[in-house]
C-alpha cells in the first residue's frame, strides 16, 4: 500500500509497517510445503520464478502450484495493477470456494 511520505503520521505508520516486515521476515523459517500454492506476481518476476533450479523450487514448494501473472511491472503491482491484481485474488478465491471441501478424521 502506497504512504502519503509528506504527512508525519502517514511516514510514521510506514515505518512501524516496514519494521514488523523486517521482524517477521528475520524470524520466520521456511519449511517445505507439499499443498497446493497459487502465486500471483506481476509479468516480470512471473517469468523469473518459473525458473526450476531456484532453491524454493526444488526444496520448499514440493507440491503443485499455478502462477496467476498481472501485465504490469512489480513496481506497479499495488498501483497501476490493481485492478488486474484484484482480479487475479478474486479468481483464486472463487477457484476455492468451488472444491470440495475436504473432511478431516
Amino acid at each position: 500500500m502506497p504512504f502519503d511520505f509528506s504527512d508525519s503520521a502517514h511516514l510514521e505508520q510506514a515505518a512501524d509497517a516496514g519494521a514488523k516486515l523486517v521482524f517477521a521476515y528475520e524470524r520466520h523459517r521456511v519449511r517445505p510445503y507439499t499443498g497446493q500454492v497459487d502465486i500471483i506476481a506481476s509479468e516480470p518476476f512471473a517469468k523469473l520464478i518459473t525458473n526450476p533450479n531456484l532453491p524454493w523450487r526444488k526444496e520448499i514448494l514440493l507440491g503443485n502450484w499455478t502462477i496467476h501473472t498481472v501485465p504490469c511491472s512489480h513496481e506497479d503491482l499495488f498501483i497501476r495493477g490493481t485492478p488486474a491484481l484484484l482480479a487475479s485474488v478474486g479468481k483464486v478465491v472463487r477457484a476455492l470456494r468451488e472444491k470440495p471441501q475436504l473432511v478431516r478424521a
